[in-house]
């Protein structure tokens, strides 16, 4: 064999050495990779939102690193190598519980080293606690009943109405005279930061009453209305109500009406009220007195006449009563009543005549009828002639 030939021979033999040595996990340049226990876990405890520079003492490889095989590191640190040196480098941004199992890659092959090299880690990341101040102020038209709380970043806040709760805490709010409480300003979420919560309170629609207050308009009046006065209240400064539909009693009396200021009003009708005003409504009455409206003065008749009389009045359908004399008799046509009769003897009569209805009150109207026999004559051929009596 040549020289040359065994030259090529030797730098193949050590190229083929070289790669034997690296595939068993034997560094070529330092010191050899160790291989570590995997079920001896180191422990590691961090606190959230302080920096983690953690030197695990795991040495980089060209040909082998350090890999996470399974698990976790906590939100804000990562895997870093520096200067040859495996580190936990960061800063923990969520308290909790993590576990991490980092193992050897062979980076030629592209596969995890075949001699299980492994290192796990328990991380414990504890949570700090932060406190800030929540500000309650009220808005015009009314107060709360704390002003302000101090509480852990986090804690929760809700509200129910003029009710809120910030963790523990429970504020109300309390509306003044003329207010109510309408709603709570940046009421909701989380505490992260400080903040200002505000009632808020709007002013109360004022209420105003309007009265209707029925006067009875005379004595004996029955059937008046029923709740008397009627009163609304409302928002309005200005009401339209509607006048009852109850008719009022009174004998001899017809209802003509509610009065006020001049105008009358009718069931059914409205009248404008006013705020904090009372309307009076007076009762309109007319009167059912029945008139005679004609006239009968004395008369003198004799037994050979007929008595006729034509009375009018302002009432028809009353019954007519005739005394004094009984030979005369009545008969109606509408307000007109007929009185009529022949007298049977000679005498004097004195007449009254009434006109009753129900409701009404009665008229009455007298007067006197003298009734003279008739004068007889006779003649005589002899002496003339002479009256018999």
């Amino acid at each position: 064999m040549s020289s040359l030939n065994s030259n090529k021979m030797f730098s193949i033999f050590a190229m083929i050495m070289m790669l034997a040595t690296a595939f068993a996990g034997v560094s070529l340049i330092g010191s050899a990779l160790t291989d570590e226990d995997s079920s001896a876990a180191t422990n590691l405890s961090w606190t959230q939102g302080t920096a983690v520079n953690y030197n695990t003492g795991l040495i980089y490889h060209e040909y082998k690193h350090y890999e996470i095989e399974s698990g976790s590191l906590p939100s804000g640190v990562t895997k870093q190598e520096v200067s040859g040196t495996y580190y936990f480098k960061g800063t923990p941004t969520t308290a909790g519980s993590y576990s991490v199992t980092l193992r050897a890659t062979n980076v030629m092959a592209g596969v995890w080293d075949d001699t299980s090299t492994r290192v796990s880690y328990s991380i414990t990341v504890t949570g700090t606690t932060t406190n800030y101040t929540v500000t309650i102020s009220a808005g015009t038209g009314g107060s709360v009943s704390k002003s302000s709380v101090t509480v852990a970043s986090g804690t929760s806040i809700s509200t129910s109405g003029n009710t809120l709760t910030i963790g523990s805490d429970t504020i109300t709010a309390n509306a003044n005279d003329n207010y109510t409480f309408s709603s709570w300003s940046n009421a909701s979420g989380t505490v992260i930061a400080d903040r200002t919560i505000t009632a808020n309170f709007s002013p109360s629609a004022t209420n105003y009453t309007h009265t209707i207050q029925y006067q009875a308009g005379g004595s004996g009046v029955t059937n008046m209305p029923s709740p008397n006065p009627q009163t609304v209240t409302n928002t309005s400064s200005s009401y339209s109500m509607t006048v009852t539909s109850t008719v009022p009693q009174r004998s001899g009396y017809t209802f003509a009406g509610w009065s006020y200021n001049g105008t009358t009003y009718w069931a059914g009708q409205s009248v404008t009220v006013g705020s904090n005003a009372t309307v009076y409504l007076t009762a309109q009455w007319s009167s059912n007195a029945i008139t005679i409206t004609s006239s009968q003065s004395n008369t003198a008749i004799t037994t050979a006449q007929s008595f006729v009389y034509n009375l009018t009045s302002n009432t028809s359908g009353a019954t007519l009563s005739i005394s004094g004399a009984n030979w005369l008799s009545g008969s109606a046509n509408g307000s007109t009543y007929t009185i009529s009769g022949m007298p049977p003897a000679a005498g004097t009569y004195n007449v009254t005549l009434t006109l009753s209805k129900t409701g009404y009150t009665s008229a009455t109207q007298s007067f006197t009828i003298t009734v003279e026999n008739v004068l007889a004559f006779t003649s005589s051929p002899t002496s003339g002639f002479y009256v018999v009596g």
